[in-house]
């Protein structure tokens, strides 16, 4: 059986914490923001245009620290990365209060990556048996010793070795241990003020980076940003791990509204990324997918990879085997290296048809992916696909993004794929709602939290939806459905074809798919359910609405979707909504 999936998990996350009583709706109420979604993009994207884009450092996650054999250093330099993310442990380059240790030991790797010309960047976790009993190091002498240690490393390897510093690593899962009164965000704050104190007088060009947090948690980093972490930091650290990359071109430019709310935007690095996956050649279109959007970003300074080799819980993802020998992230790194990267940050061009994602690198090279439809190039071109091996024939845009380089015009053909509500999430023609056993609909918005922000209302919880995944709420006999909603512009023959998945271990979900106020199919979703052509004739201004809703108990329900209008009497292959 499939494993759950990363946005999965995060539903399951909401409807547990609120059947469980555990989540501080509270705070979650003051984060959340009423937004113009297409206006605050365009206004936060022509703010970054007219700025001067940041330099991308693009590396790979390690765990050196953990006993990777040091040969690895230097296939790590074969696959063209100048940078690695590593731990240094407090608790290891410091094994009695004062006393720093960095010869062997863990502190081995720096050494040999420094000498062989490789930059770090060095996650440090402000945990320490000998302070504060190990929680998060939140008094004054917890913080300063963390930041002394932090001179120490600095002062041994030197900032010409390292860039940067992660201060602490996905914070935003909490920290028990801190005592009543201290908050995982008021002692991340303090400690970062005694950082910058401590740190940068002497070391001005090693970049600090604030609010690691497991996804791209606006939420949480909204509550750091109040109280003041932007101006100790200079850069803000995101895992934005994830089933599907697209839905990061909405989430990004949230986090840096969020920043502009409080008076100063600061980078944004992505020091891990990725997702597992069932077979590793589907790692290397993650790669590039996640690439390209994360890097079209203006205000993204990082992007880090997860990881150099396979990890007991990311066993597909490596970009190297056991052996040491090149898998296809892999090659797909050398590929982006090659092709992509040395045209600098790409920019997205065609958004209004946002059926397909076209991103341009310098003048000629293009990634293509999204529904089936001609790829038509003007030019002396070639072609390839993501792993960089060469393309002959006509291409044909599908979910693996193709690579153009020399062309002189790139232009997309028709597709019968009208809508799908993946690459279009977030915006016309989809919209999001709930709808109550009466028929009412309520209007939703994009509610930012701890993790992925998601649609929801804070007085329907815990109903939410992605974009890829959604958890509906109530009872089988007071349901409260989440519903994705398809407008229509035009008057035509169509069909709907959709995906569902489960991984709720009780009765089901309900799964219901309306014409404006008329059911026109009807089924209960509890493992896999597909549905296939189902013909509809739409008019201009007519809704679908597809809702999930509680079967006849709610205990957690939360499932994955992907749904797609096609012309009707479009080929079997367009009507795969499940890739």
């Amino acid at each position: 059986m499939r494993r759950k999936s990363a946005a999965l998990a995060v539903f399951f996350a909401i409807a547990l914490l609120v059947r469980d009583r555990q989540a501080d709706w509270a705070v979650l109420s003051s984060l959340t923001a009423s937004v113009g979604l297409a206006g605050k993009r365009a206004a936060v994207a022509a703010e970054s245009a007219a700025s001067r884009p940041l330099p991308l450092v693009v590396g790979v996650a390690t765990h050196f620290d953990q006993g990777w054999p040091l040969d690895l250093v230097r296939r790590t330099r074969d696959l063209q990365i100048g940078i690695i993310r590593d731990d240094l442990p407090w608790g290891k380059g410091e094994p009695e209060p004062g006393r720093y240790d960095f010869d062997g030991g863990s502190a081995a790797y720096v050494a040999q990556s420094c000498g062989q010309g490789l930059k770090l960047l060095l996650m440090i976790d402000p945990h320490h048996a000998a302070y504060d009993k190990g929680a998060t190091a939140h008094t004054p002498a917890a913080q300063r010793a963390y930041a002394d240690y932090l001179n120490a490393v600095l002062d041994r390897f030197g900032s010409g070795c390292i860039e940067a510093i992660e201060v602490g690593n996905e914070i935003n899962a909490g920290d028990s241990r801190l005592p009543a009164g201290v908050t995982v965000a008021s002692a991340h704050t303090s400690l970062l003020k005694t950082v910058a104190s401590v740190v940068k007088p002497r070391y001005p060009d090693v970049q600090i980076l604030a609010g690691s947090s497991n996804m791209v948690a606006t939420g949480f980093e909204d509550t750091l940003f109040a109280q003041g972490v932007l101006d100790s930091a200079d850069g803000i650290a995101v895992h934005p791990y994830r089933d599907h990359p697209e839905g990061l071109e909405v989430e990004l430019p949230r986090l840096r509204a969020a920043m502009h709310r409080h008076g100063r935007v600061r980078p944004i690095w992505a020091t891990e990324t990725g997702d597992e996956v069932d077979d590793p050649r589907m790692s290397a279109s993650l790669m590039i997918r996640m690439l390209c959007l994360i890097a079209a970003e203006p205000d993204v300074a990082g992007l880090f990879w997860y990881a150099l080799i396979d990890e007991p819980y990311f066993r597909n993802t490596g970009l190297l085997d056991s052996e040491a020998r090149t898998k296809p992230a892999g090659e797909a790194m050398l590929a982006a290296k090659r092709l992509l990267l040395a045209h600098g940050r790409p920019v997205r061009v065609g958004a209004r048809d946002r059926r397909n994602y076209v991103y341009r690198f310098g003048a000629q090279t293009y990634v293509i992916w999204g529904v089936p439809r001609p790829i038509h190039v003007e030019g002396n071109a070639r072609n390839f696909d993501v792993r960089g091996q060469r393309l002959v024939g006509p291409l044909v845009a599908g979910p693996d993004p193709i690579i153009v380089t020399g062309a002189d015009r790139v232009t997309l053909g028709a597709s019968q794929v009208m809508a799908d509500s993946l690459y279009q999430y977030a915006g016309p023609p989809w919209s999001y709602l709930a709808r109550r056993a009466t028929g009412q609909t309520v209007p939703l918005k994009i509610i930012d939290w701890n993790w992925t922000s998601y649609w929801g209302d804070l007085d329907l919880r815990p109903l939410a939806i992605g974009e890829a995944s959604a958890t509906p709420a109530g009872e089988g006999s007071n349901p409260l459905a989440a519903t994705v909603r398809y407008t229509a512009s035009v008057t035509t023959p169509a069909s709907i074809s959709a995906c569902f998945t489960t991984g709720s271990h009780n009765d089901g979900l309900s799964i219901e798919i309306r014409h404006n106020n008329r059911v026109i199919h009807q089924a209960i979703l509890t493992d896999r359910l597909e549905v296939k052509a189902l013909p509809v004739t739409l008019k201009t201004g007519d809704r679908l609405d597809v809702a999930f809703g509680p079967n006849k108990v709610f205990d957690g329900d939360a499932l994955t979707y992907r749904i797609r209008i096609l012309a009707l009497g479009a080929k079997t292959q367009e009507h795969a909504s499940c890739a």
